[in-house]
């Protein structure tokens, strides 16, 4: 009996700790602005910092889906985007619809990691595709690029026209800066390395 009770408070207490830690240390990554003027490309700017384009809310039988811009090859399709979190995604679809373009003023920071790293072994101008995911909620696709002042960091776009529209922002400069120096160094460090993630 003792044991049985002794079980059920270590259980409560993994569990307390468990919610706690997450409560405490998961950084929020709430909406601040919302461009849903045109339902076929919508815009949303989350933390006052990332600013998602393309976004469209179409019918799929009676139920609505929020689709992203994609790259198509010959064989495959490549979302821009991915949602990570399906709650966050229907939370995000109700506030597009819902929403009457008030801007939110917030200061939660942004996380990042990077998740996939796939080097180009063979000659071209792009050298690796990369993801990168931010607060946990949205993966985003990028790409490393040889220009003519070297690598860089190309973020979703897409050709209209005879115009590129960037369908991502990081409008914190000094956050951009992070993040892309991070991707390139470690690009160079797999390239010494001959390894991909």
């Amino acid at each position: 009996m003792i044991g049985n009770m002794m079980n059920f408070y270590k259980f409560i207490s993994a569990f307390f700790c468990l919610f706690f830690c997450q409560t405490v240390f998961s950084q929020p990554f709430d909406v601040s602005f919302i461009d849903n003027k045109n339902l076929s490309d919508i815009s949303v700017e989350f933390n006052n910092t990332l600013e998602l384009r393309g976004l469209k809310i179409e019918k799929d039988g009676n139920k609505e889906i929020l689709t992203v811009p994609y790259y198509k090859s010959k064989n495959n399709r490549y979302d821009h985007f991915y949602f990570l979190d399906r709650q966050f995604k229907e939370n995000l679809i109700s506030e597009i619809k819902s929403s009457k373009n008030i801007y939110k003023k917030n200061a939660s920071t942004v996380d990042y990691k990077i998740n996939k790293f796939n080097i180009i072994e063979k000659a071209s101008k792009a050298k690796a595709f990369v993801s990168v995911i931010f607060n946990d909620k949205i993966e985003v696709q990028c790409s490393i690029l040889n220009g003519k002042y070297g690598l860089w960091v190309q973020w979703p776009s897409e050709k209209r026209g005879n115009k590129w529209k960037k369908l991502f922002l990081i409008k914190d400069a000094e956050l951009k800066y992070k993040i892309e120096k991070e991707i390139l160094v470690l690009y160079q460090q797999k390239k010494n390395k001959g390894t991909q993630l």
